[in-house]
């Protein structure tokens, strides 16, 4: 998958698109690359939202979540938060003949989600909204918000930041290569 902002300098990016934040709702694991170092290469936050519906063999639903992800200079990225899969990632950048080969299970559609990608998207839209205009009563609520629609849940979680990562700690440089701790946890 080949991405045109890899090429472009900050301004650029900037002044073509207009960027002041990113709102990513995509599933691969290239996407969340591309804009994750765009946040921390450009300074512009992004808002990533995903849905999840695991399956077991038996084809029972597990717990059902969406998430909305607050990814900002500083406090946290995708790679140390588990959301970019190496491996994945890798297969991703091949060409498409490539990666069907790469796969365990060939041509498997990814389900149509979109009353649980409304839950998320909105979420993000009002967080948005909210901090443009000044209106957050905590500015350092920085969380995910990960909502469990099967329980009618919704909890907070705070982003992680490994200390040797190459995107989002202060040590962080343009040309180091991802440390080995900043990689994704297996969850």
């Amino acid at each position: 998958m080949a991405c045109p902002l890899i090429r472009l300098s900050y301004l650029a990016v900037h002044c073509h698109f207009g960027l002041d934040q990113v709102h990513l709702a995509a599933d691969s694991h290239s996407a969340r690359h591309w804009v994750n170092a765009v946040v921390h290469e450009f300074l512009i936050p992004a808002t990533q939202v995903g849905v999840k519906i695991p399956v077991s063999p038996d084809g029972d639903v597990g717990q059902i979540h969406t998430a909305t992800r607050l990814i900002a200079p500083g406090i946290g990225c995708m790679w140390c938060n588990g959301l970019i899969d190496p491996t994945e990632l890798a297969i991703e950048m091949h060409p498409e003949t490539e990666r069907e080969q790469a796969r365990y299970v060939p041509g498997v559609p990814a389900p149509s989600v979109m009353p649980l990608n409304t839950l998320a998207a909105g979420e993000a839209v009002t967080q948005f909204l909210l901090a443009s205009a000044g209106l957050h009563e905590n500015d350092s609520d920085l969380g995910s918000v990960i909502h469990r629609p099967r329980v009618r849940e919704q909890h907070l979680q705070d982003p992680r930041q490994n200390g040797g990562c190459r995107w989002c700690t202060p040590r962080a440089t343009s040309d180091a290569a991802p440390a080995e701790n900043s990689q994704p946890a297996r969850r």
